[in-house]
């Protein structure tokens, strides 16, 4: 018999919809996602430094190395979104929109918000400059571009039209609209 104070233990990631999965985030990291298209793999934002192993654990639970990750998409640059990259960018491509890079090129502390997340990431390239309305073509899904300063200036959603979904980064969250930082 359950009590008012048992929890049930959340999911490490879970398949959203198919060949989507939704990768918790750990110990303040952002969520992330991972898309098993039919002509690329992509893991949408990467999380803290200090989850790698968590993200890595889930992607191994459903059969993908990191080696397998041929993009890796990015929704803006903050620590919790981008602080991984370097664990996962040895054989992917690295995009973002062309404010996210510049920031994360130049190693905007204070923008990537090392310090109130209490991480550091490593510098990485982004081989992609991602602009509005580009469209990333996976076979079974496309991703289209859509630029949405606000919470940063370099922050970028992800539309799929023919399934209507949306990668929203932290634009749109499950308790509402993130403010501008």
């Amino acid at each position: 018999m359950e009590t008012a104070n048992d929890t049930k233990p959340r999911k490490a990631i879970e398949e959203i919809y198919p060949d989507i999965f939704l990768i918790y985030g750990q110990n303040r990291s952002a969520h992330a996602y991972f898309i098993r298209g039919n002509h690329k793999k992509v893991l949408i934002d990467s999380c803290l430094p200090n989850g790698v192993d968590h993200v890595k654990a889930c992607l191994d639970s459903i059969g993908v190395k990191p080696s397998d990750l041929d993009m890796i998409l990015l929704t803006h640059e903050h620590v919790d979104h981008a602080g991984g990259v370097p664990e996962f960018c040895e054989h992917a491509i690295v995009a973002a929109h062309r404010l996210a890079a510049n920031k994360l090129t130049l190693k905007d502390e204070f923008v990537l918000m090392g310090k109130a997340f209490g991480a550091k990431s490593e510098a990485f390239h982004i081989d992609v400059l991602l602009s509005e309305n580009a469209t990333i073509n996976l076979g079974n899904y496309e991703l289209q571009v859509i630029h949405t300063p606000g919470h940063c200036s370099g922050v970028i959603c992800f539309y799929e039209p023919h399934h209507h979904l949306l990668f929203s980064g932290d634009v749109v969250m499950a308790n509402g609209i993130v403010g501008g930082v």
